[in-house]
């Protein structure tokens, strides 16, 4: 039977190089990624190795899925999990070879500015929610006199200023790219 270990640690989308050591330096302790969840990393106990991890964000059609694994497959990348449209993968150090999955800054790039578009898609409807359609409907006193439409605000409010946050330094990690290149 396999040693297994779960982890709950917090990373964002800005802070992939972090989150890649952290998973570098557990599998040179011989803990290997498994799985991965919402802020939760599957592990399993294996012989210490010198691993290298790397993210990719890209919403697929099934049917394009096998091939864009097949090409990170053939490029020496071990698929681990995704968790949505994030996809993790790993290589050996000892593989040789690039070490990164974006050779070039113009991917890297565009791989944020997928990310960007799809956070502002999803969160769109929260601003829409918290500074459009409050406007329409002024006159509807009891829906905002309620308990329970306070509260819905506030984590309205949370969201958009975390999803304003991760925009911002997705933006700047774009700036980055194009300033490198």
């Amino acid at each position: 039977m396999r040693e297994r270990k779960h982890v709950w640690k917090v990373f964002f989308a800005w802070q992939e190089e972090k989150e890649a050591a952290w998973l570098s330096a557990m599998s040179a302790s011989g803990w290997h990624l498994n799985s991965v969840g919402l802020f939760n990393y599957s592990f399993v106990l294996g012989v210490p190795e010198d691993f290298i991890y790397q993210f990719d964000f890209i919403i697929l059609k099934k049917a394009d899925e096998s091939e864009y694994l097949q090409m990170y497959a053939d490029a020496g990348w071990e698929r681990i999990d995704r968790i949505g449209s994030w996809y993790y993968f790993r290589k050996p150090v000892s593989a040789g070879g690039s070490l990164e999955i974006y050779t070039g800054k113009e991917g890297l790039k565009n791989k944020y500015k997928r990310l960007l578009l799809f956070l502002f898609l999803v969160t769109f409807p929260v601003f829409y929610n918290l500074f459009v359609w409050p406007r329409y409907y002024a006159n509807e006193s009891s829906l905002y006199s309620s308990t329970a439409y306070s509260i819905l605000r506030i984590l309205m409010f949370v969201i958009a200023g975390l999803a304003l946050t991760a925009m911002i330094r997705i933006a700047l990690h774009i700036r980055r790219c194009k300033n490198n290149h």
